[in-house]
């Protein structure tokens, strides 16, 4: 998260000074919307961002708004980790359909190590974000 607010967020809210000529100043505050994931409501982050952030307001989206102050929570990510998650599934089973034409039940042994799972999500990631990338349609339902 340290790193998103100090490439991400700190350097936009700079930029925008800078873009304005002096017409806003350079400690010009900025509202960080942020939902209420415990790493955001960690006290160290907190204070941290107090401390080397304070043009920084932090604001949480409350509980159950997501849809309506993050709609691409809702509208982009819901459906691309769904996606990733059905693939995920169809994978499971089908390892686990083939396993089961030649074996016991209890021999099945289903390849879950960091190697197979990091080759294997390389191809669900990719797929997901091509179903969701030819439908301009799921960005527009979100606003």
């Amino acid at each position: 998260m340290r790193k998103y607010i100090i490439g991400m967020i700190d350097s936009y809210v700079r930029s925008v000074v800078k873009a304005s000529n002096g017409q806003l100043p350079v400690d010009q505050k900025a509202v960080l919307l942020i939902d209420c994931w415990s790493v955001h409501k960690n006290e160290e982050f907190l204070s941290w961002m107090k401390e080397e952030y304070p043009h920084l307001i932090i604001l949480f989206v409350p509980g159950g708004t997501t849809s309506k102050f993050q709609p691409a929570d809702t509208s982009l990510n819901r459906p691309f980790k769904a996606t990733v998650k059905a693939a995920y599934h169809l994978w499971y089973a089908q390892d686990v359909g083939q396993q089961l034409q030649g074996h016991a039940v209890g021999e099945v042994k289903v390849g879950t190590a960091v190697g197979v799972m990091r080759d294997l999500s390389v191809g669900w990631l990719l797929s997901s974000w091509e179903r969701l990338n030819g439908d301009a349609s799921i960005v527009k339902k979100a606003w």
